[in-house]
């Protein structure tokens, strides 16, 4: 639960009536063309494009799309294109030739589009933000996006003090003298514009986007004192015309919503799944819930339990506690473990038992083996059941 203070909520009462947002378009030719000749692409295939062969190789392409609309970062950074995407691509165009060969070389058209630009070392919209922002906060919808960032900041003087943000750090009570939003409104959660906590929001993106959004306030305004909507398009760039066949019909360029790279579907996923196990005697269900994370991945956690969390929008000494599974929200950072065992650290605890250590663990390793056993030839509940017995007596 996010709590704020009756002084915050005066700041962002006041900004809300006199914010001033300016969208500023950002245009590079090469990349305008990449964007928009992959949308015709997409349109060319049809209903092909919802085979697996083409999900597949088309899902690099939005991907590098959208790291470079969602952060300032150079075409060439490795984040956005790695060797191994290329080969990727490679072998697929080669199957593409004897499966499709209609779309062959509209395929190899796009892929020769995308090894020059990330070949490129130039970066329109950080060169735009030194330029005109060297002390704002910046606002990223991807919170993986950061620290590729935080490194190439770190190597431009006049950006040493900027900060890195993502929005869920714009519910808390902190406010700032100006926020950078990174891409298309239409990515962020609306209360960063309604709810705002500046007296200024700059929304810096490429020209290929198009981006419309409708102020709505969230305070209800006195009779006198009516919200204004503040929200100004200013193409800062310098305008310039496309005029390439790969691009014709498609001038007006491509829809905010269009280049977030599709949802992974976790139902078709569960469904494949569920094809491959097999439910044995002594397993027990157990209610869970399906939290994605970033970078792709997900985890069960079982809903009666807890978990640790770490919850920015909390004060210092409360960000990191024990959530129940139910209370979990978007936002919060989920502490997982992904090796060792227990929550003491293994090398400590070794440190601690000294020269028994070794002893002591194998005898760890031996009752773990016959508790295994003990729970295949009975079941979890039935073990549980007679250790519990046993520590009672």
């Amino acid at each position: 639960m996010t709590y704020i203070s009756l002084s915050t909520v005066d700041k962002i009462y006041s900004y809300s009536s006199l914010v001033k947002i300016q969208q500023n378009l950002i245009v590079h030719t090469d990349f305008r063309i990449f964007c928009l000749s992959l949308k015709k692409f997409e349109l060319l295939l049809g209903e092909n494009v919802e085979e697996d062969y083409w999900k597949n190789f088309l899902r690099p392409f939005r991907q590098y799309r959208f790291k470079l609309c969602a952060a300032p970062l150079p075409f060439n950074h490795p984040i956005a294109c790695q060797p191994e995407t290329i080969k990727f691509i490679e072998r697929q165009l080669k199957n593409c030739k004897f499966i499709y060969q209609d779309f062959a070389s509209a395929a190899d058209e796009i892929f020769k589009l995308l090894i020059n630009l990330s070949k490129s070392p130039e970066n329109p919209l950080l060169d735009f933000i030194a330029t005109n922002y060297p002390n704002a906060s910046l606002v990223l919808k991807e919170s993986y996006l950061i620290p590729p960032l935080e490194d190439l900041l770190s190597k431009i003087p006049q950006l040493h003090k900027t900060s890195i943000l993502v929005p869920s750090q714009l519910r808390t009570n902190t406010c700032y003298e100006k926020l950078v939003v990174i891409g298309a409104s239409r990515w962020f959660p609306d209360y960063i514009f309604t709810a705002p906590r500046t007296h200024e929001i700059d929304i810096v993106h490429y020209s290929c986007i198009k981006d419309k959004w409708q102020y709505k306030p969230v305070f209800v305004p006195s009779l006198d004192n009516v919200l204004p909507s503040n929200f100004v398009y200013l193409p800062i760039s310098t305008k310039e015309e496309v005029n390439i066949k790969t691009t014709e019909n498609l001038s007006e360029g491509i829809e905010a919503d269009e280049i977030i790279p599709p949802s992974i579907d976790w139902i078709k996923i569960a469904k494949k799944i569920s094809t491959f196990s097999s439910f044995s005697y002594n397993e027990e269900t157990v209610e869970a819930r399906l939290f994605f994370l970033e970078k792709n991945t997900a985890v069960f956690l079982e809903t009666n339990a807890k978990t640790i969390v770490i919850d920015l929008v909390e004060d210092d000494e409360l960000q990191v506690k024990k959530e129940l599974v139910t209370d979990i929200e978007i936002g919060m950072f989920i502490i997982l473990r992904t090796n060792g065992g227990g929550d003491y650290i293994i090398p400590l605890a070794n440190h601690i038992l000294g020269e028994k250590a070794q002893n002591f663990r194998e005898l760890q390793q031996l009752w773990k083996v016959r508790l295994n056993k003990k729970v295949s030839s009975s079941s979890l509940h039935d073990v549980s059941w007679r250790l519990s017995s046993l520590i009672l007596g």
